[in-house]
């Protein structure tokens, strides 16, 4: 698997994290609405990347996943 040129591998030496922890990220991350990545992606995100916590990455997971089970209502 690999994301714009960069291994998991690669990625996970790169930020000094095991490739577990990267593989986490990158299923959260592809759980979000394409939108938000965009935003994510732009120099506008820059000050939320500080406090982009996995804990806090997974509740905006939740909220997104809970949207759409009641979208159909």
């Amino acid at each position: 698997m690999s994301v714009q040129g960069l291994s998991v591998r690669a990625a996970a030496d790169w930020l000094g994290v095991s490739v577990a922890t990267v593989c986490y990220q990158v299923a959260y991350i592809r759980r979000l609405p394409k939108q938000f990545v965009e935003w994510l992606e732009t120099d506008a995100s820059d000050p939320f990347h500080e406090i982009l916590l996995e804990r806090r990455l997974r509740e905006i997971v939740k909220l997104c996943n809970e949207e759409k089970d009641y979208g159909d209502f």
